[in-house]
């Protein structure tokens, strides 16, 4: 998640050693997202410049074959100039906790499955000692006349 401005400096991240560069000549500068290191970054320099300072911006980026999503939401404060906040999500990290989930999910299904069969099994030979079902296990035993 970065703040960045229309020109696609970066004004703002977690990690600012990312954020401020300094040149040859040893004099600071601030990273744009064309320079910052990833990227996915480095494509939206172009729709940040171009951006509404109106309405957010989703979308989905496909950069050396992985999946990102994208979202850029303007940030309105009075008496500045247009600032957007951008985050940039990979799809895997996205949906790692709906995978992991499912992956939970599919190990409880088999070990009940797994778990219900030999169960019912029993069930079925200690109830089938009750005199109640006594007429169902004759019926059973026949040659299929009733």
């Amino acid at each position: 998640m970065l703040l960045v401005n229309q020109s696609g400096i970066v004004l703002a991240h977690e990690d600012h050693a990312k954020v401020i560069r300094f040149e040859n000549n040893g004099h600071p500068k601030l990273a744009t997202l064309a320079d910052f290191g990833v990227p996915v970054l480095a494509q939206l320099a172009p729709i940040v410049k171009e951006m509404d300072t109106e309405n957010p911006h989703d979308t989905i980026l496909t950069v050396n074959h992985e999946r990102w999503h994208i979202s850029i939401s303007p940030l309105k404060l009075e008496g500045t100039n247009p600032l957007f906040l951008v985050s940039a999500i990979p799809d895997h990290e996205l949906m790692a906790t709906a995978y992991s989930l499912i992956h939970k999910l599919l190990i409880a299904m088999a070990f009940a499955i797994f778990l219900a069969v030999p169960i019912t099994a029993i069930m079925a030979i200690v109830f089938s000692a009750f005199a109640g079902t006594r007429p169902l296990a004759v019926l059973l035993s026949r040659d299929g006349r009733l």
